[in-house]
């Protein structure tokens, strides 16, 4: 961080480097901390100087100071003290308009420094003083030689503009040399000595006109541009000289006294000179034109302007004119020479119109009025802010970026969406969203965050394509619809009840009953020597498609010429059977007897062909359940997969 100082005007380096502070600052994890001559960071509050070892003088009223190894960040740099007196403890004038003491938020980085530059300008403060030179009578003394000489050997008065003027004119006799000017004084006219800087002056007579003698000499302080001793005009006093033993007035019978240089005086005590100029014992004098200066400087015209030593001139009317051109009304409005008139209250109105209060508002001719903290009314009664968010008198809220808020909450953004308190957001297009994530579009249709969609109608289509009427009918993507009672109909037009029974298109309706049959089974139990055998009917289990088809038991002491096994049926051959027991078929419902030898079975005359039409019959039979509940259980998996 490279800090450079740079002093303009006529305050010498020595001065500066004693006057002059500042303070680095930088901010490090909330702290604020100060830099020191050294280049460290303390929490301490710091003040540097131009005269610490930091600063090195370049010369020609510049300073550097260069700060190495920063942790990196921003730094502002502020002049504390700016007031800075020459050495005789005279303030030299600061002109802030054309200083710079102040750098914030400098940033200091790892690949660049920073070079803060400040600068201050300073001029010697500067006066007019307006001299009167009169004798002890009042009256003008003409043709004296006065010289105002510096207190301060080494001023140069060329240097600093010192000059001498009466009525608006160079001085008769001017002459400046050195710390001093020369003049030499007129009739009707003051001498008004033009930028003289602040410091003790000595006001002496060097020539004294020869009915006076020499004044004596006046010491004229100046600090801050004003004249503190003695009170402004500053008079010099010349007394008269004794007077002449030989008469040198003439009386008249009325008492007035004519000198020889032609002044006349009343016995009043008022004095005329030949010139025509009335001064009166008080002290007042009256030109020929009218004009009227009193002892203390002041001249009223002959249309009753009265203007001050100072140079301010007040009107009949009451208004003030001071030198450098405002003007305040008897009402104490002020109007500078810009234009600006000042109120008593305090409110000022340029001359473009606009008005400031005291406050800080300001109010343009338009009617637009914009507070201290940058926020604009329109005379509409719409106020803008700093930040450029705008409020129409109804409430409404409009920011930069282009959103409105209403008085009632709503918010509508640029792209048309509006968003209420409650949180629901309609789009230009009319869809609305909850809170809740469901959107309704401007047809009505509901739509919740799982994805189910609900028309006007009622009706519910799940994200699967499931449809779900008002009715309470459901509609599969498959096209399968199932009725609130149960019923499936499926888009080859069968339908299922409930109970399971199914209704072709063409009509034809199958029950569960069809599918599971039970008519007989034949039992042989504890069949003593002789007992029937029986054969039992057709068997069809239920839905599960599982057939037992002449099943047939045989159980306790029973004997049979052979066993029959497989699908067409099951025979248990168990114990044995005495000779002359007879065999039974239940089929048919025959009974035959044929008596056994020796364990074997011997058929009757006819009965082989019997069993083999039985047996033939019952495997048709089971052949065909079996396909019947093969087909019937491939169409339940198709309706199945369907729903």
């Amino acid at each position: 961080l490279v800090i450079t100082k740079t002093v303009v005007g006529p305050v010498t380096e020595e001065e500066a480097a004693g006057a002059l502070t500042f303070q680095v600052t930088t901010v490090i994890e909330g702290v604020t901390k100060y830099l020191t001559k050294d280049g460290k960071l303390v929490d301490e509050v710091t003040t540097l100087k131009l005269s610490d070892s930091c600063f090195e003088d370049a010369g020609d009223g510049k300073w550097t100071a260069t700060f190495s190894n920063l942790p990196t960040g921003k730094y502002n740099v502020t002049e504390i003290n700016t007031a800075i007196k020459d050495k005789d403890g005279n303030n030299y004038k600061f002109i802030k308009d054309d200083s710079i003491t102040v750098k914030e938020n400098v940033a200091v980085s790892t690949t660049s420094g920073a070079t803060v530059d400040l600068k201050d300008v300073y001029e010697t403060y500067k006066t007019d003083v307006t001299i009167c030179k009169k004798d002890t009578n009042n009256k003008e003394v003409v043709g004296a030689v006065l010289t105002l000489t510096s207190s301060d050997t080494s001023a140069n008065f060329a240097d600093l503009g010192v000059t001498a003027s009466q009525n608006g004119r160079p001085a008769s006799g001017q002459e400046v040399k050195g710390n001093s000017i020369k003049w030499t004084t007129v009739s009707d006219y003051d001498t008004i000595i033009h930028n003289v800087p602040d410091g003790v002056y000595t006001l002496s007579e060097t020539t004294t006109p020869d009915e006076y003698v020499k004044a004596d000499d006046i010491t004229i302080e100046i600090v801050g541009g004003t004249v503190v001793t003695p009170s402004t005009p500053v008079v010099m006093l010349d007394n008269l000289k004794a007077s002449d033993p030989t008469p040198s007035t003439d009386t008249t019978p009325a008492g007035s006294t004519t000198t020889p240089a032609g002044s006349t005086t009343t016995p009043a005590g008022s004095t005329t000179t030949p010139a025509g100029s009335t001064t009166t014992p008080a002290g007042s004098t009256t030109t020929p034109a009218g004009s009227t200066t009193t002892p203390a400087g002041s001249t009223t015209t002959p249309a009753g302007s009265t203007t001050t030593p100072a140079g301010s001139t007040t009107t009949p009317a009451g208004s003030t004119t001071t030198p450098a051109g405002s003007t305040t009304t008897p009402a104490g409005s002020t109007t500078t020479p810009a234009g600006s008139t000042t109120t008593p209250a305090g409110s000022t109105t340029t001359p473009a119109g606009s008005t400031t209060t005291p406050a800080g508002s300001t109010t343009t001719p338009a009617g637009s009025t914009t507070t201290p903290a940058g926020s604009t009314t329109t005379p509409a009664g719409s106020t803008t802010t700093p930040a450029g968010s705008t409020t129409t008198p109804a409430g409404s809220t409009t920011t930069p970026a282009g959103s409105t808020t209403t008085p009632a909450g709503s918010t509508t953004t640029p792209a048309g969406s509006t968003t209420t308190p409650a949180g629901s957001t309609t789009t230009p297009a009319g869809s609305t969203t909850t809170p809740a994530g469901s959107t309704t579009t401007p047809a009505g249709s509901t739509t919740t965050p799982a994805g189910s969609t609900t028309t006007p109608a009622g009706s519910t289509t799940t994200p699967a394509g499931s449809t779900t009427t008002p009715a309470g009918s459901t509609t599969t993507p498959a096209g399968s619809t199932t009725t609130p009672a149960g019923s499936t109909t499926t888009p080859a037009g069968s339908t299922t009840t409930p109970a399971g029974s199914t209704t072709t298109p063409a009509g034809s309706t199958t029950t569960p009953a069809s599918e599971t049959s039970e008519a007989s089974q034949t039992t042989d139990s504890a069949e003593p020597s002789g007992s029937a055998f029986t054969t039992g009917a057709s068997d069809t289990s239920e839905a599960s498609g599982t057939s037992d088809a002449a099943t047939t038991t045989e159980s306790s002491s029973t004997s049979v010429a052979g066993d029959t096994t497989g699908a067409a049926g099951e025979t248990t051959e168990s114990g044995s059977t005495p000779s002359g027991t007879a065999f039974t078929t239940g089929a048919s419902g025959t009974t035959g007897s044929a008596p056994t030898t020796g364990g074997k079975y011997i058929p009757a005359t006819g009965e082989d062909v019997t069993l083999t039409v039985t047996l033939a019959v019952v495997s048709f039979v089971v052949a065909g359940g079996l396909a019947f509940f093969a087909i019937r259980r491939s169409k339940k998996d198709e309706e199945t997969e369907e729903k």
